[in-house]
């Protein structure tokens, strides 16, 4: 009876020390299949790194683990299409790369990211769920071909070390909201591909550069600029629409127009505020306000005004010798006239012989 009572014993201790050792590990958890994943879920918090096979899938739900302290990491997988984190509200990292059939990514619970969120090359990606994300050390997202709209409600903070902001090539994305978002706290933020709308209406700081590079022709740099010169963006501002570049300055000059769909950016210190563009996909695309270089310079002007003086001195000099000439030739022949028309003065005579001789004598 002891014996039994003690084995008993010894397999349920065995059982919960095997237990606890699925739920951490000192080496990397390999995820092959679903079972795999079904042992992560059993778990409250995950302590150690995941990676998920690059034959695993084509479903892989993390079921009911709320806490993965380290990095979930999958490469190079083409038979993943849905990868699940519904309960996870806590992750080390994500860094996705090359999954080629990733149709949905479920992270709707996750508040934070210690190590941050890289998404790269997910081409089929078109759900991508980040309703409660509040923080993350950085956020990248490229060249993700079918994501339209992206949209992170609660993200307040990118805040590592390092952090970075980072939306690129994503060639049907146009459409970017960050509703609540208020610093990018020691790097640098980027944007490029066709991009209609970027939203941050309580953006107060981005330590670094700022970067928009839009294939859209009407979208406007204008709001953009605004961000540098209210001093909310400390390093520089490089902001392209369509194939010309419509800024790149340390400080550029806010632009006057706005397009008739438009997204407030506040300031929440001075409470400033400044149009960037529509925070919904379904509005219009933005109409560009084209701000071309008007009127003459001050060196042109100048210019302009010694010419025309000079020329106009030219001309008047002109004037006044032909006026001159004339007036000497009139003179010149009011003195013939007059010396002609004198009495007893013939032109034939020699001057001093007087016109007294009789009348019949000849003079020689």
């Amino acid at each position: 009876m002891f014996v039994a009572s003690f084995i008993v014993v010894t397999i349920a201790v065995s059982a919960a020390i095997a237990q606890s050792n699925n739920c951490g590990s000192d080496f990397t958890f390999l995820v092959q299949d679903q079972q795999d994943a079904n042992t992560v879920s059993k778990c409250g918090t995950f302590d150690g790194a995941i990676t998920i096979d690059r034959g695993a899938g084509p479903f892989i739900d993390f079921g009911s683990v709320e806490t993965i302290t380290g990095t979930v990491t999958a490469q190079n997988n083409n038979i993943l299409a849905s990868l699940k984190f519904s309960n996870l509200t806590s992750l080390g990292g994500l860094e996705l790369v090359n999954l080629n059939q990733l149709v949905e990514l479920d992270l709707s619970s996750l508040q934070n990211s210690s190590s941050g969120l890289n998404m790269y090359s997910l081409t089929s990606l078109i759900l991508l769920d980040l309703a409660k994300l509040e923080s993350t050390s950085n956020l990248v997202i490229q060249s993700n071909s079918l994501l339209t709209n992206f949209s992170a409600p609660d993200l307040v903070h990118i805040n590592g070390t390092n952090s970075f902001l980072d939306f690129e090539n994503n060639a049907a994305l146009t459409t970017i909201a960050f509703p609540r978002l208020v610093d990018v706290a020691s790097s640098n933020a980027v944007f490029s591909g066709n991009i209609q709308n970027i939203s941050f209406p309580f953006l107060t700081n981005i330590a670094g550069a700022l970067t928009v590079t839009s294939t859209n022709k009407n979208f406007d740099c204008g709001p953009i600029n605004n961000l540098r010169s209210s001093f909310i963006v400390k390093g520089f501002v490089n902001c392209t629409s369509g194939d010309a570049e419509l800024s790149q300055q340390p400080v550029p000059t806010p632009s006057s127009a706005t397009s008739s769909a438009t997204v407030t950016t506040s300031n929440a210190i001075s409470s400033t505020t400044s149009s960037v563009m529509n925070t919904t996909a379904t509005s219009g695309p933005i109409t560009a306000s084209p701000n071309p270089s008007s009127g003459v310079s001050d060196s042109g002007k100048i210019g302009i005004g010694v010419g025309v003086g000079i020329g106009g001195a030219l001309v008047l000099g002109f004037l006044g010798f032909i006026v001159w000439r004339r007036w000497r030739q009139s003179s010149y022949k009011l003195t013939q006239t007059s010396r002609t028309a004198e009495p007893g003065v013939s032109d034939s005579v020699e001057p001093g012989i007087a016109m007294s001789q009789e009348p019949g004598v000849a003079i020689d």
